[in-house]
């Protein structure tokens, strides 16, 4: 067989070929690419609020078990009104945490206990939780 009988067809990939598949597999690429900017603000949003979920869960504990020790409006007070400790995640971010308590106006009775966490230096709240501790008497 020699060169002449060769069928002039063609054969193979072209460069216009190569482009437009590379332009079409762009374009597919191009379509994901906000469902991945979304993904990951989606995560990053649930990975903040599961550090400060987690914060917010261990100073409720504190309070309730503060409360248990010295059921006084007093005591608890005094523990609410002192700087809780800030954590900062992985990321870099520094999480605060603030309290609140309101106490009955009567004894016993139950008292109003808030936690809120914000990101430091931000207002806006992440993670919120209120919680009722009973209390015996005002004074210990």
């Amino acid at each position: 067989m020699n060169n002449d009988d060769v069928v002039d067809d063609e054969a193979g990939i072209g460069l216009i070929e190569i482009v437009i598949s590379m332009f079409l597999v762009a374009l597919i690429a191009m379509a994901f690419l906000p469902l991945l900017i979304r993904t990951y603000s989606t995560t990053s949003l649930n990975t903040t609020t599961a550090t400060a979920t987690q914060l917010l869960d261990a100073n409720v504990d504190a309070i309730r078990t503060k409360a248990t020790a010295e059921p006084t409006c007093l005591a608890l007070t005094s523990f609410v009104a002192a700087t809780p400790s800030t954590i900062t995640d992985e990321r870099g971010i520094t999480y605060e945490p603030h309290r609140s308590l309101v106490c009955p106006a009567g004894y016993p009775g139950t008292a109003e206990a808030r936690v809120w966490i914000t990101e430091l230096g931000d207002l806006d709240v992440v993670a919120e939780a209120t919680t009722l501790l009973y209390l015996t008497r005002a004074t210990p």
